[in-house]
């Protein structure tokens, strides 16, 4: 289970509360990092991620097999609020959800599947991993400086939070990456991510589609990708440019696979 990823979506409450009283009607208009949506507009996001565990059917009808589709709909459905109202709604549905989200690490609703389209299935107790990586996301890459267009104190990777999200994207890098991963991945490849929240994964070739699994160190791979955990967040969602990314990634062995690899991955 994942409760780390309670404490971490209660550190990020805070974070959003905190930001949202401090921001300007101007700073709330202003495009964010995420192409096509203003500062507003993720936190509108936030709320639609809120709605989903809460209250699903005040949303808009979903764009079957395209989760991202889906979410530009949800946030143009509300995008009339002021940014009262959208602050408002997050403050009233945050601590509901989070209550929902522990019932969530307790078996057997732990291991119940959760369908999020063409994102994968999922165990409902990793529900709350995907909401602690979309708030640390957002707020770290896309709305504060220097990705984002907001000057103000930036949400440090946490021990918490940043387990949390790679709980989300290690499950989900099998099933989100495109195709291309699975043709990528001939030989075992180790993915090590230091600092905060780290850890090492072990990337295996199986049939369809890898498999990803904390590195045991039984296995010997062929290639290992060396990355910061929080630069992972970062160039694992395609926000980073490659020369960014060139900067932020260490390949040994065989260089090859492991740059077949990196630039195959895709989570979100």
């Amino acid at each position: 289970m994942t409760q780390y990823g309670i404490q971490a979506i209660k550190t990020l409450r805070e974070e959003v509360l905190n930001l949202g009283q401090s921001l300007t009607l101007d700073d709330w208009a202003r495009p964010s990092a995420c192409a096509g949506w203003s500062v507003q507009d993720i936190l509108i996001h936030l709320n639609c991620t809120l709605r989903e565990v809460v209250s699903p059917d005040s949303l808009p009808a979903p764009v079957a097999g395209d989760i991202e589709a889906s979410n530009d709909v949800g946030v143009a459905a509300f995008r009339g609020q002021t940014p009262e109202e959208t602050l408002a709604e997050y403050r009233s549905m945050i601590d509901s959800t989070i209550d929902e989200l522990a019932q969530l690490q307790v078996p057997p609703a732990s291991e119940s599947e959760v369908d999020m389209d063409n994102a994968g299935v999922y165990p409902a107790h990793l529900l709350v991993d995907s909401l602690v990586f979309d708030h640390y996301c957002h707020l770290r890459h896309d709305i504060i400086a220097p990705h984002g267009p907001v000057e103000a104190a930036t949400v440090e990777p946490d021990e918490d939070i940043v387990k949390s999200s790679l709980a989300w994207l290690l499950a989900g890098l099998p099933q989100m990456s495109p195709e291309r991963l699975g043709v990528s991945v001939t030989a075992p490849v180790r993915l090590s991510l230091t600092g905060v929240g780290g850890g090492d994964w072990l990337i295996s070739p199986e049939p369809g589609k890898p498999a990803v699994a904390p590195d045991d160190r039984v296995v010997q791979p062929a290639a290992i990708i060396t990355s910061d955990a929080d630069d992972f967040i970062r160039w694992g969602t395609k926000r980073a440019t490659e020369t960014e990314r060139a900067r932020m990634v260490t390949l040994s062995g065989d260089r090859e696979l492991g740059q077949r690899v990196v630039e195959s991955i895709h989570v979100f």
